[in-house]
């Protein structure tokens, strides 16, 4: 008599292997907009909070006025810029948060790739247009000079914090905003319903509404400067590029402004 032998399992009826986890995705649209307001509080709560105290340690018993303030912050630049670099600090810490819980690899998400030549030579020539366009529009409709950039420019100078300024201008703001609006708010609409085209129309908008300072042309040329900043964005895959060519643009605005102050042509200087 054979011995018993338990019963072989035919290879189709092991069970199946759960299938593989989709792979990570951006935070798609309302995501996207609920990391980009919780970058925001971040940065407002930490920056005010840090100038408060500055004003309470410096003056326990400040006067409370928009201009005793201001010239608080001009008389102690370092420790109110030391302030703000800590809420930026803060507000990465929450972008990186986003990105890590997205699953997607920094690099991917935020475009943190090296622009190809052609794509910056393609988003320089893009702001040339967009400069000689605007320029004619003004000239045409007899706009004059805004006084804003050159008043900035003009108080860095006289109060000895013009390198301050151009970092501030060149770098820091356009690395920022770049990282912000063209890597994570692209990153995250261009996966959604909006597609690539909405996002580079939104995140230009968005952009536009961060520099209310300025009047409607100046809007419209920006919104347009946008448009092109999300394209190479999304030609190129690289934020970076943005981050270059935001940066020429940054340093162009001011070069101009204060050449134009220097011949007297800005109004009121």
């Amino acid at each position: 008599m054979l011995a018993s032998q338990a019963p072989s399992v035919p290879r189709d009826a092991t069970p199946e292997i759960a299938a593989d986890k989709p792979p990570p995705q951006p935070w798609k649209f309302w995501g996207t907009i609920f990391w980009s307001v919780a970058m925001a509080a971040t940065f407002i709560v930490v920056a005010t909070m840090w100038l408060l105290a500055l004003a309470t340690w410096i003056y326990p018993h400040p006067q409370g006025t928009a201009d005793s303030f201001g010239a608080l912050l001009r008389s102690h630049q370092g420790p109110a810029l030391a302030g703000f670099a800590v809420a930026a600090a803060c507000t990465f810490g929450v972008l990186t948060l986003a990105v890590r819980l997205s699953g997607v690899g920094m690099r991917a998400y935020l475009g943190l790739v090296a622009p190809r030549p052609r794509d910056l030579g393609a988003g320089l020539a893009g702001l040339l247009a967009i400069y000689v366009a605007f320029w004619l529009a003004s000239y045409l409709a007899g706009h004059p000079p805004l006084r804003y950039v050159a008043d900035l420019y003009r108080e860095a100078r006289a109060d000895g914090a013009l390198l301050i300024l151009l970092f501030g201008v060149v770098v820091a703001a356009p690395c920022a905003e770049e990282l912000l609006i063209r890597g994570f708010l692209y990153g995250g609409w261009a996966a959604s319903r909006l597609g690539p085209t909405g996002a580079i129309a939104l995140t230009s908008l968005v952009w536009t509404f961060l520099h209310t300072q300025y009047d409607w042309l100046i809007l419209t040329e920006l919104f347009c400067i946008g448009l092109l900043l999300g394209w190479i964005r999304r030609r190129s895959g690289s934020t970076i590029a943005s981050m270059m060519l935001h940066a020429v643009q940054n340093a162009w605005a001011i070069a101009y402004f204060a050449a134009l102050d220097a011949m007297g042509l800005i109004p009121g200087s």
